[in-house]
């Protein structure tokens, strides 16, 4: 490796992310990181609880909670722009993360196909709750001149937290036998990403700028 190569690795070893930044990214890689933990075994989970072909369920499934996504994120995006107070979006935040919780917590009780269904769109209101404010905050606090870095690290850091939760759910399901653990897995994540969230309320950075 070229002295120019590990220069790079060092400085990004070394870097640190502002608080507000670490607090983002925590939420969304522990509200997509229960997301995707289920996600990844929905479709053997309701092969045993629908009595039809599950994939075209599914499927529908999945465009419902697009368009749910689709349909409310301006609305949201348009009462965040029209309230200058940084509390709002955090509350969004916050309100993303229990409405997703939950969804994934609702999957137990899918017997029939409208129940994922209603599911899904409950779970897109939470997500086109969650993406205006989540964004929004997020690039009116990244560092300038580090932007290129702070969303490549982001984007890691999420990943990666992804990739053991998803692992970790086929691993729960398989030693307990059981989805139910699970789910509580899944929606406790997303409470989680919640909880965090709130500690943007007292960063000194944010109360100095909306003071």
């Amino acid at each position: 490796m070229s002295g120019k190569h590990r220069s790079h690795l060092v400085h990004i070893r070394n870097y640190e992310f502002n608080n507000i930044i670490q607090v983002l990214t925590y939420t969304d890689s522990f509200m997509w990181g229960g997301y995707f933990m289920l996600n990844t075994l929905a479709a053997v989970y309701l092969q045993k609880q629908i009595q039809i072909d599950p994939l075209p369920v599914i499927s529908l499934g999945f465009s419902i909670y697009m368009l749910s996504r689709s349909l409310f994120q301006i609305p949201v995006a348009e009462f965040l722009d029209s309230h200058k107070t940084f509390i709002d979006e955090t509350l969004a935040i916050t309100l993303s993360g229990i409405i997703v919780s939950i969804s994934l917590f609702s999957y137990r009780f899918i017997t029939e196909p409208w129940h994922l269904y209603l599911i899904q769109t409950f779970f897109g209101i939470g997500v086109a709750i969650n993406l205006p404010a989540w964004r929004k905050t997020f690039a009116r606090f990244v560092d300038n001149g580090h932007e290129g870095v702070e969303y490549s690290l982001y984007d890691i850091i999420s990943n990666l937290v992804i990739a053991v939760f998803s692992a970790l759910g086929g691993y729960l399901v398989s030693y307990t036998d059981s989805f139910i653990p699970l789910f509580n897995l899944a929606a406790a994540l997303s409470l989680i990403a919640s909880l965090i969230s709130l500690f943007l309320l007292r960063n000194k950075k944010i109360r100095k700028k909306y003071s």
